[in-house]
């Protein structure tokens, strides 16, 4: 059995005071994303993809994103990034090159919501906008970065590389974009 654990620190004074939580995963875990209140943490990889409620003693298992009698690949988690402005929202980067945006307010037992099949190998990152709502920014071993803007079907702008893009960021400096990238 994996394990998650939890280490909350604070410093009083010249100590470091803390505690640890842990449980036990159903299988190993890829990713982990925090919801922006960080009252839920949501576990990706391979064969699991998992909500947790973050409680005073405990992680509570809330919900169970692997759904329906045959799990396709686009469940096969390399990350996992929870948007920090609509706490509904969810991006992974599946490990058959598809990126995938799950949507948690819908009413309907599978929360799946776009599809973006545009890399031909493995998605390492995806990374949202932290101030652009529909913008994310996936990176895949194919050597190219992606740019999505969710209210489109297809990708708005491709940047090749010569290498695997490993990390991805996306931030704003200046009232302009900036693209961080590790390859």
């Amino acid at each position: 059995m994996e394990k998650m654990a939890r280490v909350t620190t604070a410093l009083g004074g010249n100590a470091l005071t803390g505690r640890t939580m842990f449980c036990h995963l159903d299988a190993p875990a890829n990713a982990i994303s925090v919801c922006r209140d960080a009252a839920q943490v949501v576990v990706a990889g391979r064969n699991i993809f998992k909500i947790y409620s973050i409680e005073e003693e405990q992680f509570v298992e809330k919900l169970n994103l692997r759904v329906g009698r045959k799990p396709s690949l686009n469940f096969s988690c390399a990350d996992v990034v929870w948007h920090q402005m609509d706490e509904n929202l969810l991006a992974t980067a599946a490990t058959n090159g598809v990126v995938v945006t799950w949507n948690l307010g819908k009413p309907s037992r599978n929360k799946q919501d776009q599809l973006f099949t545009e890399h031909k190998r493995t998605v390492n990152k995806v990374c949202f906008h932290p101030t652009e709502v529909y913008m994310l920014l996936s990176g895949s071993q194919d050597g190219f970065m992606k740019c999505f803007d969710l209210r489109k079907k297809d990708s708005v702008s491709t940047f090749s590389g010569m290498n695997v893009v490993i990390v991805v960021c996306l931030g704003k400096v200046n009232q302009g974009k900036l693209i961080n990238v590790i390859a």
